[in-house]
């Protein structure tokens, strides 16, 4: 726990005590007036208005069965403030994660639910850095035990032109299987027609970025620990872990609307337990299908 800590204590230290001294032209200043487009920040991270839904076919769960999986997502903007040198939003999300039959264990619910908000805040400096610090209050667990969690962001950036910008951060989430997810990646737009996020949790390259058709393929990593009810046999949490590959196409005949279909792959794919023996069970890794709507209304 004092690592985790000591991590979080010095990414924000590093990004603030650099960014703090040359924020001004002649260093006298504390003039936080964000002047360098960063591709990070001012990009468009995510529409206002997403929904989602993703088919995975006969998973297999290790030694025991297999059943079809499927995954729902709703995310949208309740407020999005932006000054010269800040920036507050709001948004409300919530995704459920359905296994159609059980596979033949008992511990395994019918449904996992992620719902609540994400908050966040960031200040920019005029020599490139800013940092951000997020929060994603919510209910974390099974449909029959919802149980509350905080997932706690702090993310620093720096943009080196308007072209290309740098992130590194972290998420901390208390009593999670992996309490600590590392947030490092560039983003890069060397010409119009192509912009490329590389990085981890999260990987994408988009080609003809806003123009009517987009083809593009992406990369994630997923790590996600839902409480439980720990009654009847059932753990008191289970983790779910994943790492995909997709490809997809991003169809927008009108500006405020876009259609996506995506095909992709799981790379690597389990749910574990902490019961006596730290139970892991791998899950098969079947091709999906996932299609969304994202809108500005």
């Amino acid at each position: 726990m004092k690592h985790i800590f000591r991590i979080t204590f010095f990414i924000f230290h590093f990004s603030f005590f650099i960014s703090a001294p040359f924020a001004s032209g002649d260093g006298a200043d504390f003039d936080i007036f964000a002047e360098l487009h960063s591709q990070h920040l001012d990009e468009p991270r995510r529409s206002p208005y997403t929904y989602s839904a993703t088919y995975s076919p006969k998973t297999e769960f290790g030694s025991f069965g297999t059943t079809d999986i499927g995954e729902f997502t709703a995310d949208f903007r309740i407020l999005d403030f932006d000054y010269d040198f800040c920036r507050f939003d709001f948004w409300a999300f919530a995704h459920a994660t359905a296994f159609f039959e059980n596979p033949g264990m008992s511990s395994l619910p019918d449904a996992l639910l992620e719902t609540g908000a994400d908050i966040g805040f960031n200040v920019r400096f005029d020599n490139g850095w800013s940092w951000e610090i997020r929060a994603a209050p919510g209910v974390y667990s099974d449909v029959v035990s919802p149980a509350f969690g905080l997932p706690l962001t702090l993310n620093s950036y720096f943009a080196v032109d308007p072209e290309l910008s740098f992130q590194i951060g972290a998420t901390y989430r208390h009593d999670w299987g992996n309490p600590l997810m590392l947030n490092l990646g560039l983003a890069w737009q060397p010409v119009e027609e192509i912009r490329i996020e590389a990085g981890i949790p999260k990987s994408r390259v988009t080609l003809f970025n806003n123009y009517r058709i987009s083809p593009f393929a992406a990369f994630e990593w997923r790590n996600i620990t839902y409480s439980m009810s720990g009654k009847d046999g059932t753990p008191k949490s289970l983790t779910f872990e994943d790492m995909t590959l997709t490809a997809g196409l991003a169809v927008s005949p009108l500006n405020t609307w876009t259609l996506t279909g995506e095909i992709g792959t799981y790379i690597h794919r389990h749910i574990s337990a902490p019961v006596a023996e730290n139970a892991t069970v791998e899950m098969s890794k079947e091709p999906f299908f996932r299609f969304a709507l994202k809108s500005e209304f």
